[in-house]
C-alpha cells in the first residue's frame, strides 16, 4: 500500500551479538537512550529475526524543518495529509486500523520541492493539493505491531494484536489518552473493523 514501509528482506540468524554492532548500539544509547537490554547479554544460541527496510528517514519527533517560516507549514500540513491519504486508501483496501501511529510511527524524508521540480507549470504552492509529496515532503508510515486488517481472503482471516493492559495505564502523555478512548470505542473487541481509530490516532498528530 502506498505510503507504508517496503519490507525488502528477512532473514533468521544464530549467534553471538557481534562487536560491531554492539558499538552501534551502544553509540545510540548514548546519544538517544534506550530502554532494551543491551544485547551482548544473550549467548551465542540465541536467535535473532532481521526486517531490512529503506531508509525513509527521521521519525517525525526527531525531524527538523528547514526554511520553517518560507515553507514550514506546508510541509507541515502536507505531513497531516499525506497520513490521512495513506490510512484511508489502507481503510478501503484491507479494513486497516494502526491503533498505534505516534510521531515515532511516522518517518519524514525530504524530497525535491514543486520549487525545482515542477517550475514554470505551477507558480504557487496553493495549487498543489496538500497530500503531494511536491511540498518537499515524503511521509512513510512504519510499525504495523497493534494494527488490524483483512487477510484478503476469507480463509486467512483477519490479522491484530492483543493490547497489553499496561498500555491502558500510561499517563503523561495524549498517545495514553487515545489507546483508551480506542478501547472504549471498541469495548474490547478488538478484531471488529473501527475505521474511526485511525481519526483518533491521527488527531494526535495536530501537536506537531
Amino acid at each position: 500500500c502506498d505510503g507504508f514501509i517496503q519490507l525488502l528482506r528477512t532473514y533468521v540468524v544464530r549467534g553471538k551479538y557481534p562487536s560491531l554492532l554492539l558499538d552501534l548500539w551502544d553509540d545510540y544509547n548514548e546519544r538517544k537512550g534506550s530502554e532494551s537490554v543491551r544485547p551482548d547479554m544473550f549467548t551465542a544460541s540465541q536467535v535473532y529475526a532481521i526486517i531490512v527496510l529503506p531508509n525513509g528517514g527521521p521519525d517525525l519527533e526527531a525531524y527538523v524543518f528547514t526554511r520553517p517560516v518560507k515553507s514550514g507549514w506546508h510541509r507541515a500540513a502536507s505531513i497531516f495529509w499525506q497520513v490521512a491519504r495513506m490510512l484511508a486508501n489502507a481503510e478501503k483496501l484491507v479494513a486497516f486500523e494502526h491503533r498505534d501511529l505516534h510521531w515515532g510511527q511516522i518517518l519524514i524524508k525530504d524530497v525535491t520541492s514543486v520549487n525545482t521540480s515542477m517550475g514554470k507549470h505551477l507558480t504557487s504552492l496553493s495549487k498543489i493539493p496538500m497530500d503531494s509529496p511536491y511540498h518537499g515532503i515524503e511521509t512513510t508510515i512504519i510499525d504495523l505491531g497493534l494494527a488490524r486488517m483483512d487477510g484478503g481472503d476469507p480463509s486467512i482471516g483477519v490479522h491484530w494484536t492483543p493490547f497489553d493492559e499496561e498500555v491502558f495505564e500510561g499517563d503523561g502523555d495524549y498517545q495514553y489518552d487515545v489507546y483508551r478512548l480506542m478501547r472504549d470505542h471498541h469495548g474490547n473487541d478488538w478484531k471488529g473493523f473501527r475505521p474511526l481509530t485511525n481519526v483518533m490516532v491521527s488527531v494526535a498528530l495536530r501537536c506537531f
